[in-house]
């Protein structure tokens, strides 16, 4: 889950998740959503980038304009979700379609208060688990995983993120998307001055 941005449809929102990047939505319809999602520095189109509708069937990808078009949503109140191949991240939640749209700036979501890291679920894994923390306010948040020597595995992110509840899902592969072996591993966040690592179990 993420932070909370009133918006109306067509208004553009800085994010920031695993890419960091201008994420454009508007109503085209009653019943289509589309929209726009480009790197925030370079400002180059972003695809390959799925968007959905959380407990729905809608979803789409973006081309290499970085463009989606999500057709024929029924009325209503939807959590968008925006993600990749290792991540996902909600983005909005209670986004009106078609009759209530541009309610949805009604209806906010509470902010973590404190850093927090929580415990990978499921663990033991194989072979996928998701890892989910909260960060209060903007910091630079490094968040990668090391095996039982030390050595580096993989790093999910290492940027600036806003306030927010944020979730990795990982298929136990590491920086070169190549799997990994069975056993024990660490995760390790770093934001600002906080730090955490927690023992993760990656079983056969």
């Amino acid at each position: 889950m993420s932070k909370i941005i009133p918006v109306q449809p067509g208004l553009k929102m800085v994010f920031n998740l695993i890419i960091t990047g201008l994420l454009a939505l508007k109503v085209t319809t009653a019943a289509n959503l589309s929209g726009n999602i480009s790197d925030n520095i370079s400002n180059q189109p972003l695809s390959g980038i799925t968007i959905w509708l959380e407990n729905t069937a809608f979803s789409g990808t973006t081309d290499t304009n970085g463009d989606y078009l999500i057709e024929n949503i029924p009325d209503g109140f939807y959590t968008i979700i925006v993600g990749g191949t290792n991540y996902k991240q909600k983005v909005y939640y209670n986004f009106g379609i078609g009759i209530y749209a541009g309610l949805n700036n009604e209806r906010k979501q509470k902010l973590p208060s404190k850093f927090r890291l929580s415990q990978n679920y499921p663990n033991p894994f194989n072979p996928e688990t998701t890892i989910s923390y909260e960060i209060p306010d903007h910091s630079h948040v490094t968040l990668e995983v090391f095996d039982s020597l030390g050595r580096h595995v993989v790093t999910f992110f290492d940027g600036r993120q806003p306030p927010g509840i944020y979730s990795v899902s990982w298929n136990a592969t590491n920086d070169q998307n190549q799997k990994i072996a069975s056993g024990i591993y660490y995760l390790r966040i770093r934001a600002g001055q906080w730090q955490e690592i927690l023992k993760m179990t990656l079983l056969e």
